[in-house]
């Protein structure tokens, strides 16, 4: 009896065995789906599949997302021309964001298949390209702003001053667009300033425009900078280097060759300001210090001037002033600095030996465009803080797109763009770089009868 039982268990499992291997439904199937993409709208809805399969009557489906809900997660679809019927429901997407997308998973056996769901915002996207203020120039013109928009909502523009005038028409659209705007001329002498409001549902952009004061004067306005050498030092200084004090004693003495090559230079700043610059001539006034520095004030590493009160009295009569000193030898972590408030920059003669930025002014009279542009770019640092001050908005040496506009214009190829900057700054054209939203800013020519020696233009 023991003996007939085991041979029935043994023919039982031979059984199975061969059902696994000649059955051609277990395992491997061939799955169809319906459709394999869905892209649907922000306001959401649902979509129907159907799911087919040859071979292995059973499917499941995983993947997606909260906001993607299925009616049946798995089946036992069929058969050709019979299967499952599953529908998808996408919710409305609320978020401000461009799209979202998920992966619907569907596995039969060793197959699988993917449904991509793609759905775009339901809220109204709308926005400019450009974040920032638009800076014109003073005289009439007109500019265009590129609107972005999601749709399917329509969106309005509209002005809030009577010299911006939006000349589309309509001053709407759907989708991506753009309106024209023309910008009369400022009579005024001070800035002015509107706004360009886009709506789209309950969706608001705006769009500062500002235009310079005008009218241009005829005559040139003289800016007065006391140009100050101080060619003896002698002091004791105490610098912390990799967080150790020491003193040190520096006795730094220009010559008179030396002092000559500071005036050249100065020259050349004056040259360079006149001749890109609209409406303004620099008066410099030289003064060589005759006593002998003998105390500093230090900021970090850095020591960035003489402490006697002395030497920083000029503003009664002059607009700005500019000293230079030897600091060989004492810094080689920064290569010239400005008390914008106070109106004045020191620039130093010549960093120590070996620093990447040596001026080597002891051994070269050469007026290399470098050195020349630290005394503009100091210069430049008075001018960014004086007219806000007065009520001119101008852009700021390094946050404005110094470095962006470095090779960003062609027509700069081969030139010292740092300088080109500086040139266009100071002549109020500064031209777009990639990624800027002014068209032209920087010193409105208007602007430099407005000096410090006399604020009110009169």
């Amino acid at each position: 009896m023991k003996k007939v039982c085991m041979w029935l268990a043994i023919a039982s499992l031979v059984g199975v065995a061969a059902c696994k291997n000649d059955d051609p439904f277990l395992g491997h199937a061939e799955l169809h789906l319906s459709l394999d993409t869905v892209n649907i709208s922000g306001k959401g809805g649902t979509v129907s599949l159907v799911v087919f399969i040859d071979g292995n009557p059973h499917w499941s489906v995983s993947g997606g997302k909260d906001w993607c809900t299925l009616s049946r997660t798995s089946g036992d679809g069929f058969g050709e021309g019979e299967g499952d019927t599953v529908i998808i429901t996408i919710a409305e997407n609320l978020s401000l964001d461009d799209a979202r997308a998920t992966d619907l998973v569907f596995t039969a056996g060793d197959a699988t298949r993917i449904v991509y769901i793609a759905q775009k915002t339901a809220a109204s996207v709308l926005g400019v390209v450009t974040d920032r203020p638009i800076i014109l120039g003073g005289s009439d013109t007109t500019i265009v702003l590129q609107i972005e928009s999601n749709g399917p909502n329509d969106w309005t523009a509209q002005s809030n001053a009577d010299w911006l005038t939006i000349i589309s028409s309509p001053p709407s659209g759907n989708g991506n667009g753009e309106i024209t705007i023309h910008v009369a001329a400022n009579p005024q002498l001070k800035q002015r300033s509107a706004m360009v409001t886009l709506t789209s549902d309950t969706v608001a952009r705006r769009v500062i425009i500002q235009t310079p004061g005008g009218p241009i004067p005829a005559e040139k306005t003289t800016w007065k900078v006391l140009w100050r050498i101080c060619p003896a030092l002698d002091a004791y200084v105490t610098l912390t280097k990799k967080g150790k004090d020491t003193t040190y004693h520096f006795q730094n003495f220009m010559t008179e060759k030396e002092i000559n090559i500071v005036k050249a230079k100065a020259a050349l700043f004056e040259e360079f300001v006149e001749a890109r610059g609209n409406r303004v001539d620099i008066d410099i006034t030289f003064d060589v210090w005759q006593d002998t520095i003998r105390a500093i004030d230090v900021i970090g590493n850095g020591i960035f001037g003489p402490r006697d009160a002395k030497l920083f009295d000029f503003r009664q009569n002059y607009d700005s002033q500019i000293l230079s000193a030897d600091y060989s030898g004492m810094t080689t972590d920064w290569r010239g600095i400005t008390y914008p408030n106070e109106r004045y920059s020191i620039v130093p003669f010549k960093l120590e030996e070996g620093d990447d930025y040596r001026w080597g002014y002891s051994n070269s009279e050469q007026a290399d465009t470098y050195n020349n542009g630290l005394f503009v770019h100091e210069w430049l640092h008075q001018l960014e803080w004086w007219f806000p001050s007065i009520g001119y908005n101008m852009p700021t040496l390094h946050n404005n797109g110094e470095a962006k506009y470095t090779g960003a214009n062609p027509e700069l190829a081969g030139k010292d763009s740092g300088m080109e900057w500086y040139g266009d700054m100071i002549g109020g054209c500064i031209k777009s770089y990639p990624g800027s939203t002014n068209l032209y800013v920087g010193v409105y020519a208007g602007w430099w009868q407005f000096h410090p020696l006399n604020p009110s233009g009169e």
